[in-house]
């Protein structure tokens, strides 16, 4: 509907519209494809793990000062939404 201008904009989760732009849409148009800079709302995104397995705690401690390092450096939104966009996590 949005490419046949029959509607102009259609909120969704960022994550989950890219992904399905990707696998409904040929690359040459996932490309008419934007979203407005700034959200709705935000959603926190979680990490689970099972606390029954013994080294899940120290994974989690390794993945949270991994993705503060990410983060802070800027590289989360370059890489993470970037790759969303062009489908990387498709696969």
């Amino acid at each position: 509907m949005l490419l046949k201008e029959r509607i102009d904009i259609f909120p969704h989760d960022l994550s989950v519209g890219y992904f399905e732009i990707n696998k409904i849409f040929p690359k040459t148009m996932v490309q008419l494809f934007t979203n407005h800079h700034r959200p709705l709302k935000k959603q926190e995104a979680y990490l689970l793990l099972s606390n029954k397995i013994e080294n899940n705690k120290k994974i989690m401690a390794l993945f949270n000062k991994g993705l503060a390092k990410f983060i802070e450096a800027g590289k989360y939104d370059q890489y993470y939404f970037d790759d969303l966009i062009n489908g990387i996590y498709e696969k």
